[in-house]
């Protein structure tokens, strides 16, 4: 079935390298599904996180919001979120959390649990 396409969304589309793979927005021309006519491409920065090779943002976001019943981040060896001095790394049965303060706050419970926990 052929589409109708906006100067815009030709544009990105023949900029995509995987053209199998762009996701695109519809419209139907009149609501006649025989009629489609393809408005813009869709972008994920999700999608791109689960590539193989590094993904660098160009435009970088001051927020990323990612609405879902669950969002899972995997890293074959390690992940790793920094915000100025402090860092979450995580491996594999280890998590590391470095920081000046670090805050725990519980309006019930705080439980903490280990094989052997030591305090200083």
């Amino acid at each position: 079935m052929k589409a109708r396409i906006t100067s815009s969304a030709k544009k990105q589309i023949e900029n995509q390298n995987d053209i199998k793979k762009t996701e695109v927005l519809l419209a139907f021309e009149n609501d006649d599904i025989n009629n489609p006519i393809i408005i813009d491409t869709l972008f994920s920065y999700i999608d791109d996180l689960t590539e193989q090779t590094p993904v660098e943002i160009n435009d970088k976001p001051e927020e990323i919001k990612v609405d879902g019943k669950k969002i899972m981040i995997e890293g074959k060896e390690e992940i790793v979120f920094c915000c100025g001095e402090s860092k979450i790394i995580m491996k594999e049965n280890k998590i590391i959390i470095h920081s000046e303060n670090i805050k725990t706050h519980a309006t019930k419970n705080n439980k903490i649990k280990g094989g052997l926990i030591k305090i200083n």
